[in-house]
């Protein structure tokens, strides 16, 4: 489906499905207009010879400035973020960490698909549980999955490849904590301002929910996804949305190329990238959206 088309579909609704106190409801329109307050301020840390190498591929090949991670969210953020959790799969004793992100309703989740396979084998719903950490990153929720869908699975052809390393989650109960999901739309531009919201891959470490700041832009080579990041992006878990701060829109969802690719497909550089909206997660969203809860039988 073409962007012209999606939009066509969508009539003067550019969003799907902001929600908050319990109800779908949308809160911008095409021209991006949004009640929810800008905020434009920079964060820094420490600037090591690490920090650097890290986004070097996207500081010298794109210009700018590097950006790098570590910021609390205030506790307005963590109202405006709530809809921001984690997915956690545990197997054979290893343990996997996905951020993920509630669109619509409080029982559906965006993440990253890859979370699920581990050497051709698909985490079962009953190996994983979403988790909502707290401000001071004290665990607040542990719900278990009801059902999991991913592009790879439901799409053969895609598997593996970056562009639909997508999955929408259903949980067996709806967050009772966060006071808003998120929303999201397609990305129709070549380069934004962006806050990336995340968790650490390892939330027995660290679950406090942390933001990064950057930009978007389009990648040098489109074979695998046609955009990248600069944001500072070290042990932040896959499927963390990354957030246009002019209007706090989703409109992508972070992963790094180089930690799952394992030669399934060759991309042209590694590194940060951010998968968009696809027809696919769109279709997919509209149908969770509107159902009720079930069990799997597909």
């Amino acid at each position: 489906m073409t962007y012209a088309l999606a939009a066509g579909l969508l009539g003067s609704i550019a969003l799907l499905s902001f929600s908050e106190a319990g109800q779908a409801t949308v809160a911008c329109d095409l021209a991006g207009t949004c009640s929810i307050e800008r905020e434009m301020s920079r964060v820094r840390g420490p600037q090591t010879l690490m920090d650097w190498a890290a986004q070097l591929e996207y500081v010298e090949m794109m210009g700018g400035e590097p950006r790098f991670a570590g910021a609390a969210l205030t506790p307005n953020e963590y109202k405006t973020f709530g809809g921001i959790g984690a997915v956690v799969c545990q197997f054979g004793g290893s343990r996997r960490t996905s951020t993920a992100f509630l669109v619509g309703r409080f029982d559906v989740a965006v993440t990253v698909a890859h979370v699920f396979e581990h050497n051709g084998r698909w985490m079962r719903p009953d190996e994983c549980f979403y988790t909502y950490a707290g401000p001071a990153g004290q665990i607040r929720e542990r719900i278990p999955i009801a059902y999991i869908r991913t592009q790879w699975q439901l799409e053969p052809d895609s598997y593996g490849q970056a562009a639909s390393d997508l999955a929408v989650v259903r949980l067996a109960a709806p967050v009772q904590l966060a006071m808003r999901t998120m929303s999201l739309t397609r990305f129709a531009h070549r380069q934004a301002p962006v806050v990336l919201v995340g968790y650490r891959t390892d939330l027995g470490v660290d679950a406090l929910k942390r933001k990064s700041r950057g930009r978007v832009y389009p990648r040098p080579r489109k074979d695998c996804v046609p955009f990248t990041h600069d944001v500072d992006s070290r042990n932040v878990a896959p499927g963390a949305p990354l957030i246009d701060v002019r209007d706090n829109v989703v409109i992508g969802i972070h992963t790094r190329l180089g930690n799952w690719l394992n030669g399934r497909q060759e991309c042209g550089t590694r590194g940060n990238a951010m998968i968009v909206m696809s027809e696919w997660l769109e279709q997919t969203l509209r149908v969770e959206i509107a159902s009720t809860p079930r069990a799997e039988e597909d």
